[in-house]
C-alpha cells in the first residue's frame, strides 16, 4: 500500500509544522481503516478466519492437502487391485461384490 502524500508535511500554519511520528500515525490509521473495509467487503470463504476455523491456514492449503489424500488413496487402491490380482472392478467383472444386501 503505497505512503499518503497529502499526510506527509503538512503544515498547519505559518510557523508551526506537523511533525514526522504524527503523520505517520495518520498514515497508519489511514491504511488499517482502509484494509478493514477491504476485509469487510470480502467474502466469508475469503478471509483467514473461515479456514482457520475448518483446521487450514488458507485457501490453497486446504487444496494442497485435499490433493494429496486423493493421491495417497489412489496410491493404496491401486497396490490392493495389485494384490488382489483383480484390475477391473467394475460389475460386470464381479457381479457378487457389488450385489445389494438384502434386508
Amino acid at each position: 500500500m503505497p505512503n499518503r502524500p497529502e499526510l506527509q508535511n503538512k503544515q498547519t500554519s505559518e510557523f508551526q509544522r506537523t511533525y514526522r511520528k504524527g503523520i505517520m500515525r495518520g498514515v497508519k490509521t489511514a491504511k488499517r481503516a482502509e484494509a478493514e473495509n477491504r476485509n469487510a467487503k470480502s467474502p466469508e470463504r475469503k478471509r483467514r478466519k473461515y479456514w482457520q476455523a475448518l483446521g487450514f491456514s488458507r485457501e490453497s492449503d486446504a487444496a494442497r492437502i485435499v490433493r494429496q489424500t486423493v493421491d495417497e488413496s489412489n496410491k493404496i487402491s491401486s497396490d490392493v487391485r495389485a494384490r488382489s490380482g483383480q484390475e477391473d472392478w467394475s460389475e460386470d467383472r464381479d457381479p457378487e461384490i457389488f450385489s445389494p444386501e438384502p434386508l
